[in-house]
């Protein structure tokens, strides 16, 4: 709270920030207090094999194509780290990591452990001997869990064929594929066969034994028939983009450039049928509304100066889009990025003289950042509620004409009211 509060006094008056902030507070006791919808929460821990390869990875990673064909009754998070180990020996054993700490703080009710294939990738497989005990220590603190969760193993792949290192992998695979099923049967665990569905597909195998996007949508598919009893649909799993959802309800901020409700106009002037900065002080706009647990569209309309060198940036609640870096890039920052900077090349994404719409939307799992009619960045937010857009100038000379938020009916209270500021 306190590093939101620095975020809008830089944007607002430190009055109507103290104000915002109590509405936002009693939202988030709503929030918190809203159980009953709460969708089950998946931790998986793996290694690199979940971290998914190609340009896609970030959204065609296995545990994220899980998400999409779990559906929204279920949270799906990934606490993977490639080279992650099963052997206490190890800098990198999972325990001793960062993710084991935050999969803790998840409080997930399904773990998924897919663990030891970074292990047999060592040539010596000096892991060998320690990674029964290692993973026996996961499972006993996995089970020691407040929820006590769910535990499922899921096994390591197959290597290419003509991987050059194939023949030792596959030996030293062999023992881990022992020890991941003797730890099957001495815990009660169910083991998840994510080996089969890859095998005979050297092509979607990179580097030897991690799955790109077709591989990873089949192991996908095989945890979630388990998960779910049923087969998903043949067509869901890897990132397609999306368009608006429909039936929405529109909550108008600022329409044909006079500000209706957001917060921070005192520091912009209407004229002309557009909304301008004045001054060097204020530089920023907030449309403060929660946008429910499901679909939703933020859609600005804006137009920036040709000869403006700035250019404006959109926040979601600590999430930050920049439209473009001085070295023409599109950038994300914030928790939905895990806190480090995605740089996108996208140039052309801040168009200079003309107006172009903007978009933030979410429609099913994944979360867009939408210019000019092409989305520029995507993450995965299936679920998760907001509670604030900003628009920033960031010290451009920029003009917004409209700007609106839309959101599902049945899961959005009444907008947070805010007197309007005229011109």
């Amino acid at each position: 709270m306190q590093r939101m509060t620095l975020i809008l006094a830089r944007l607002v008056p430190l009055a109507a920030v103290r104000g915002l902030l109590t509405a936002l507070v009693v939202s988030v006791v709503v929030v918190a207090g809203a159980r009953a919808d709460e969708p089950v929460h998946v931790a998986v821990l793996s290694d690199g094999v979940a971290l998914g390869q190609g340009p896609l990875a970030k959204l065609d990673a296995w545990p994220i194509q899980l998400s999409r064909m779990l559906g929204k009754g279920y949270l799906v998070s990934n606490f993977s780290r490639g080279s992650m180990s099963l052997s206490a020996r190890s800098d990198r054993y999972a325990m001793t990591l960062p993710e084991w700490s935050k999969l803790r703080e998840f409080q997930p009710s399904i773990v998924l452990v897919g663990l030891g294939a970074s292990d047999a990738v060592d040539s010596s497989f000096k892991a060998g001997p320690h990674i029964a005990d290692g993973l026996d220590a996961i499972i006993a603190g996995l089970k020691a869990l407040p929820g006590n969760p769910k535990i499922y193993l899921c096994l390591p792949p197959p290597a290419a064929a003509d991987w050059r290192r194939a023949g030792t992998y596959n030996v030293a695979i062999e023992e881990v594929l022992k020890v991941i099923n003797a730890a099957g049967v001495r815990h009660d665990i169910p083991v998840i066969d994510t080996r089969t569905p890859v095998s005979g597909n050297d092509e979607h195998l990179v580097s030897g034994f991690l799955p790109d996007t077709q591989a990873s949508q089949r192991i996908a598919r095989a945890v979630a028939a388990t998960l779910s009893g049923k087969e998903p649909d043949a067509d869901v799993g890897p990132y397609r983009g999306t368009g608006p959802a429909g039936g929405l309800v529109p909550t108008t901020f600022v329409r044909a450039g006079a500000n209706e409700r957001a917060l921070g106009g005192e520091g912009w002037q209407t004229k002309d049928g557009e909304l301008r900065r004045i001054g060097s002080g204020v530089k920023g706009l907030l449309a403060p509304i929660d946008t429910g647990t499901g679909d939703f569209r933020m859609k600005a309309t804006i137009r920036i100066d040709p000869s403006s060198k700035s250019v404006p940036r959109f926040g979601l609640d600590q999430n930050w889009l920049w439209m473009e870096t001085t070295k023409g890039l599109v950038a994300a920052e914030g928790p939905l990025y895990r806190t480090k900077p995605v740089i996108i090349k996208a140039a052309g994404a801040a168009k200079r003289g003309e107006w172009f719409d903007v978009e933030i939307r979410r429609s099913g799992m994944d979360l867009e950042f939408v210019a000019g009619g092409e989305a520029i960045v995507t993450t995965l937010a299936p679920r998760q509620r907001f509670g604030l857009f900003i628009f920033d100038s960031n010290g451009a000379d920029v003009a917004l004409k409209d700007w609106i938020v839309e959101v599902e009916p049945s899961q959005a209270p009444s907008p947070i009211s805010v007197p309007a500021t005229k011109p």
